[in-house]
């Protein structure tokens, strides 16, 4: 109840106040914007993460949780769609617009030639998981 959770508990909690309740025969759906902290709030519910105050009771030990832990290669996020395919740019903006990615590409300062990677910006899991699943996608089509 009332927990605070982030991943650095010398820094401010991301998540404050946050008291929920799912009741064990029920379907709950935890939605909300890319980055808005879906991820963080279900690891830090199963233990995965410093909990800064506050307490967290399962009633259950049968949980399970599919993290969102695409890998990307050191390069671009154009490169991390492409991959080793031949670029075509109708298809690749037809792809971006289905998956939704206009925006986000939008914000990233070089569009999709930003970097990502360990060497690059930090995506959201929804974001990486949209550009490993347009990465998929084009490869099925360019093979």
């Amino acid at each position: 109840m009332d927990g605070k959770f982030g991943w650095d508990t010398e820094k401010e909690p991301l998540l404050r106040g946050i008291n929920i309740r799912i009741a064990r025969t029920k379907l709950t759906m935890i939605v909300g914007p890319v980055g808005s902290g879906k991820s963080t709030l279900l690891k830090g519910m199963l233990g995965e993460l410093p909990l800064s105050e506050g307490t967290v009771e399962l009633s259950s030990l049968r949980v399970a949780f599919c993290d969102q832990t695409p890998w990307h290669m050191n390069g671009t996020i154009r490169e991390s769609i492409v991959g080793a395919s031949q670029f075509d740019e109708k298809w690749y903006k037809s792809v971006i617009r289905a998956c939704a990615l206009e925006e986000d590409l939008s914000q990233a300062a070089n569009g999709d030639h930003s970097k990502i990677g360990s060497k690059g910006i930090t995506l959201s899991g929804g974001q990486s998981q949209r550009i490993v699943r347009l990465y998929h996608s084009l490869i099925k089509v360019f093979l």
